[in-house]
């Protein structure tokens, strides 16, 4: 189903054939790019259902995984062997193989729809691991229902779109109540740092979303009042909004204060010591540290 630049909006400007040509070149390869990439669906689910078939062959003989343990520590240990032996022969971490063990589950035994979706060649892959991840949160008697409203929309959404719908959906469908399942996704709250390239990090933090929201509409404010200056006419901050709340979180962070926020241009005055300090740690022998 070739749709890419069907409804572009892109109008063909009058007496222009080299425009049009052009216009068309492109939505041609747009087109085939859809198609191609559509294609893999079919592939790339053909081997989620190998996975699973390689794992529910594994269950079937735990004893090849696990002897002269207790029921509950061969389970265990059967689970994670396997997928340490699946993660070796797919080339990736533990944590990936989990993951797809458990859409590879959803698609085969909860998610029909979505799976002929994809066997058809009617969604991209992208569409089906959206659906798959929210699926995966729901009880199974949910996600049945989920399935057949989710599915038809991943042919006309984009992933994005997509995973704005199927968040809805969720919510309508889940039979806990908000304010149970709130209790239960607050201890999960956790602050974390990925590393990125040339010196740089993300510093990431998973909060109740009143509390998320609430810090990031103080750090605008700071912002905010950082780039519109004292009012004395000297011109004002040269640094973008997003700078200037990535400095604020810093400065509040590590020194519990936001620097350059003082009447008429005086430094602030710390409100708590330095929240970054060196530490060096030296790990000698006894006889060394006693001279």
């Amino acid at each position: 189903m070739a749709r890419g630049f069907e409804n572009s909006g892109w109008d063909q400007p009058p007496g222009s054939a080299e425009v049009a040509s052009a216009l068309a070149s492109v939505r041609g390869h747009g087109d085939r790019a859809d198609a191609l990439a559509r294609s893999a669906a079919p592939v790339l689910l053909a081997a989620a259902e190998e996975l699973y078939a390689g794992h529910r062959a594994a269950l079937g003989c735990p004893e090849a995984f696990a002897r002269g343990l207790s029921r509950s520590e061969s389970d265990d240990l059967v689970e994670r062997s396997v997928r340490a032996e699946l993660a070796v022969a797919l080339g990736v971490s533990e944590r990936v193989v989990s993951r797809d063990l458990l859409h590879a589950q959803l698609l085969v035994e909860d998610l029909p729809c979505t799976r002929a979706a994809l066997s058809e060649a009617r969604v991209r892959w992208e569409a089906g691991q959206v659906i798959c991840a929210v699926a995966a949160t729901l009880p199974p008697p949910s996600r049945a229902a989920f399935d057949a409203r989710a599915a038809p929309l991943a042919v006309e959404l984009t992933p994005t779109q997509l995973r704005r719908r199927v968040a809805r959906f969720r919510d309508e469908l889940h039979a806990e109540p908000l304010a149970e399942r709130h209790v239960r996704a607050r201890e999960d709250r956790a602050v974390w740092v990925v590393p990125e390239v040339d010196g740089m990090a993300v510093l990431c933090a998973l909060l109740p979303a009143p509390v998320a929201v609430g810090a990031f509409a103080r750090l605008d404010r700071i912002a905010r009042c950082l780039r519109e200056g004292d009012g004395s006419g000297v011109p004002g901050e040269e640094r973008t909004l997003g700078q200037l709340r990535a400095d604020a979180l810093a400065d509040l962070l590590c020194d519990g204060d936001v620097a350059g926020t003082a009447p008429g241009g005086e430094p602030a005055v710390s409100t708590f010591v330095p929240g970054v300090r060196a530490e060096v740690r030296l790990t000698l022998a006894a006889s060394t540290a006693a001279g």
